[in-house]
């Protein structure tokens, strides 16, 4: 039975240095599978190797691999499961720099189908296009030609006027009638199988009657609504104001703060309640005080105590029993009694002053739960009734007025019908074109919209199509998108078409292979590992199917200038992943110690992006000898290590070799730690700034030079070294008492701005503090010449 990559555990490894056979976890035993992992393994602890294996076991013949579930348990991958990996092997075989520019930065498609389809589009659109002229045609004349609606419709209400309509309908309704729009839609519905003489006797004697009629105004066809006693209750509100809460027995600070409730300030308990719930409440609003965690919590179980739950269940039912104002009749006939219409509006009034006085009351013990208020008499029945009573009179005076204009009008109504219906005779054979055009009208603009959607439809498609021609460079789109994330600069490094190939252009010139540094080519190499995730995909689609991706180093030495840019970009693109497909999952290694804690920051914030029900966890693992185990950063400090590290180097009396190679990349990132996490600051503004400076004392531009010199240090601890595109100062050229001074430096730099600060991160390292007060005392006075 195939297996989902939501089922990896981990896998096993029998090669390099575990050759006697390995189970390395790739991710947490926890009953919810984790999305992500982070792996730490220092140079040699065999993450090349894993990440080597995990390549294999997702290529193994036959779909077996070497993955394993949670009970030990051999996977196989579905066919549509995707393992990639990024890793020196993938940068070595993905990306070519040479005088032809990148290799395989292609997506290929179908190009032929999608030509075919093009041109097969083109025709069906050149017939939707004919359809359309024809149906334009027949719109325009319906619309602007000789026999256009407009002309048509004049020509029958012409015929329905010449007949007398107007002329009759001013003996019903006097006046000067006009043929509006509903009037002239009335006479068009108007059919009758009637002769035009028959209906003419009809209406004359109708008419006769209807003048007999004293005219008395319209009919009033609306009722005024009446109050729903049920839901003005005053004893249960009497009864709920009157409710005594049981007072839980207080201590002394307990009593204060209920009486603070009692004297109206319940608002300020409430609030002193939400601020110290909050377990970041480390100082009392008002006071400024320090309140510890332990004082915070006794003052939240005090206030929760006099708060209780029935407190609470008192305040939902104080709530849930306000009343509703009354709603007020905007305007009443001017046929009605105004003696209703007086006692009306002061009952209404009456009434809403009582609902006013009610609720006035509720918000009262609202604000004070533990005060009784007891009143005998509301006065809201009364009010509620005497209203109920005012909207019945008025309701029978409509009733009265109604009965003595009903007749008449019933009468005109008919009046009305049988004009339209003659002037419907008069005008029969011009309406009946006229209906006909709005029908050919109707259907060609049906016919002509249906043709627009398909239009739409098949240009889209054509599109689409005219895409899968252009495949390679939506990628090149993407991959120039992120690197520019990566540079925080779109024009700093990108990918430009060149014929079949592309070629690498910065601020729109030709860069040449011998200037890419390696730095800048693992980056672009992982952002096209980025970008396969859509090959042969539409935008917006990409990453859509499950993989599981393995990132091996991502922050190497070269990169450590735009390590800001590569984790926003592996920020982006893994929250990306993970979203794009609930089983996706992602795994990333390293051997720096600063980057791990990077990258649980990155981990620890893509939370945000997912709803709770997703489930998204991730976990921290370290590759050791044995496999992988829960990763602890307190069982070690880089920080600590790297400031040894060019603390021995300061006190050294010959060349360190290796060290000697790698010294400067090692003072830059010491710098850069501090000056991060202390001042958030890149290390080079450390002597631009007004405050600090003044702590280098004499020193300060011997100081601020030594980080001048640091900033534009570009070295590595890897062979490989090329020219990157922004040359800097290559730190090889100084020698080894150059060296040696600056990393003295840099000790002093930070023994300046934080003396207490070297004593301990070195005397943690295991360097003597007596040594350490020497050396940094002796180095200072050779730095100022004493």
């Amino acid at each position: 039975m195939a297996n989902s990559i939501l089922d990896i555990k981990g896998v096993h490894i029998c090669s390099g240095c575990f050759s006697s056979g390995v189970d390395v976890d790739l991710f947490g035993a926890v009953g919810n599978p984790h999305r992500a992992s982070v792996i730490f393994g220092r140079n040699g602890s065999g993450k090349t190797t894993l990440a080597s294996r995990i390549a294999e076991a997702a290529s193994a013949v036959n779909n077996v691999g070497c993955f394993y579930d949670k009970d030990g348990s051999s996977i196989i991958l579905d066919s549509k499961s995707r393992v990639r990996v990024f890793s020196e092997d993938y940068v070595r075989e993905k990306v070519l720099i040479d005088e032809e520019g990148l290799e395989a930065i292609v997506m290929l498609g179908d190009q032929a189908t999608a030509a075919k389809r093009i041109g097969e589009i083109d025709e069906e659109l050149i017939k939707l296009g004919d359809a359309c002229v024809k149906y334009t045609a027949i719109k325009d004349e319906a619309e602007n030609g000789p026999s256009s609606l407009s002309k048509l419709e004049k020509a029958a209400k012409d015929c329905a006027k010449n007949g007398g309509w107007a002329d009759r309908l001013a003996e019903v309704d006097g006046g000067k009638p006009s043929l509006t729009a509903s009037r002239w839609n009335s006479i068009r519905n108007a059919k009758v199988s009637l002769t035009r003489k028959e209906m003419e006797e009809d209406f004359k004697s109708s008419l006769i009657q209807c003048k007999r009629i004293d005219g008395a105004g319209a009919v009033i066809d609306w009722r005024m609504q009446k109050a729903d006693p049920g839901a003005y209750d005053e004893a249960g509100i009497l009864a709920l104001l009157a409710e005594i809460l049981d007072q839980p027995k207080l201590t002394d600070r307990e009593k204060r703060l209920l009486e603070l409730t009692r004297k109206g300030e319940q608002r300020l308990v409430e609030h002193a309640l939400r601020v110290f719930t909050d377990d970041g409440t480390a100082h009392c609003p008002m006071c400024q005080q320090e309140v510890s965690p332990a004082y915070r919590d006794s003052l939240v179980e005090s206030i929760s105590k006099i708060l209780s739950r029935k407190a609470e269940e008192f305040k939902e039912r104080l709530d849930a029993a306000r009343l509703l104002p009354l709603d007020k009749q905007s305007s009443l006939p001017p046929q009605i009694s105004p003696d209703a219409v007086n006692a009306y509006e002061d009952a209404f009034r009456t009434a809403n002053e009582a609902i006013d006085r009610v609720n006035s009351l509720i918000f009262q013990r609202k604000s004070n739960l533990y005060s009784v208020i007891e009143i005998a008499d509301l006065g809201l029945d009364v009010a509620i009734s005497r209203f109920n009573a005012a909207v019945d009179a008025v309701n029978a005076d409509i009733e009265s007025l109604n009965a003595a204009i009903r007749d008449r009008d019933n009468l005109k109504t008919r009046l009305r019908e049988i004009n339209d219906q003659i002037a419907y005779v008069d005008a029969h054979n011009a309406i009946s074109k006229y209906d006909a055009a709005v029908t050919r009208l109707r259907e060609a603009k049906e016919s002509l919209h249906k043709c627009q959607e398909e239009q739409g439809q098949l240009r889209r498609e054509k599109g689409a199509q005219e895409a899968k021609l252009r495949m390679t460079e939506i990628a090149v789109a993407s991959i120039n998108r992120f690197l520019s994330s990566v540079y925080f600069d779109a024009a700093r490094f990108r990918l430009v078409p060149f014929g079949n190939v592309y070629r690498i252009e910065s601020y729109g010139k030709p860069v040449a292979p011998r200037a890419i540094s390696t730095g800048e080519r693992n980056i672009l190499a992982l952002c096209y590992f980025f970008s396969e995730g859509g090959r042969g995909k539409f935008e917006g689609l990409e990453d859509s199917d499950p993989q599981y991706l393995v990132i091996d180093d991502p922050v190497s030495s070269f990169d450590m200038e735009n390590r800001v840019g590569i984790c926003s970009l592996l920020r982006e693109r893994i929250s990306h992943v993970l979203k794009a497909n609930v089983e996706s999952r992602v795994t990333v290694m390293t051997h720096d110690a600063a980057t791990v804690a990077e990258l649980e920051h990155i981990l620890g914030d893509i939370k945000c992006d997912f709803d709770p029900s997703d489930n998204y966890a991730y976990c921290l693992l370290e590759l050791m000898e044995g496999g992988a185990v829960q990763y602890t950063r307190t069982r070690k400090n880089q920080y600590s290590v790297l400031l040894k590290t060019v603390y021995d180097y300061a006190s050294s009396e010959e060349d360190l070799g290796d060290h000697s190679y790698v010294i400067g990349n090692i003072m830059r990132r010491v710098l850069e730690g501090y000056s991060s996490f202390n001042f958030s600051m890149g290390f080079d503004s450390l002597s631009r700034d007004t405050e600090l400076k003044k702590r280098f004392g004499d020193l300060g531009t011997m100081l601020s030079n030594a980080m001048y010199r640091l900033a534009l240090n570009d070295e590595s601890h890897m062979e490989e070294k090329v020219v990157s595109l922004n040359p800097t100062l290559a730190f090889e050229r100084y020698s080894y008492e150059e060296k040696r001074k600056l990393a003295r430096c840099v000790l002093v730099i930070l023994h300046r701005l934080d003396p207490e600060h070297v004593r301990k991160h070195l005397g943690k390292a295991g360097a003597s503090l007596k040594g350490i007060e020497s050396n940094l005392h002796k180095w200072e006075k050779e730095l100022s010449g004493n």
